[in-house]
């Protein structure tokens, strides 16, 4: 158990959403403590490459929050081409 709150909660989160769950910003302050999610959600991103999305999801009581979920790419060459068609785009 102690491992566990070594981790950063970078680390964690990281590792839920691998495990297949999404996450609220409100299940981020419940399950880690995180009060900044959408900045975590930033560095999985754009410093680790991960492919995550975002789905805006409206409240009963009308609030529009994210739920952010990893979608796993099948393989690496279609994580290369996506890439490529990436640069290829901004030409």
């Amino acid at each position: 158990m102690e491992e566990a709150r070594r981790r950063t909660q970078r680390q964690r989160i990281k590792e839920y959403l691998e495990k297949g769950h999404s996450l609220t910003s409100r299940d981020s302050v419940n399950l880690f403590n995180c009060y900044r999610l959408s900045a975590v959600i930033y560095v999985l991103k754009h410093d680790y490459g991960m492919n995550i999305e975002t789905k805006m999801i409206k409240g009963k009581d009308g609030v529009t929050f994210g739920r952010y979920k990893l979608v796993k790419s099948n393989t690496i060459e279609q994580k290369n081409s996506e890439i490529i068609n990436g640069w290829i785009n901004k030409i």
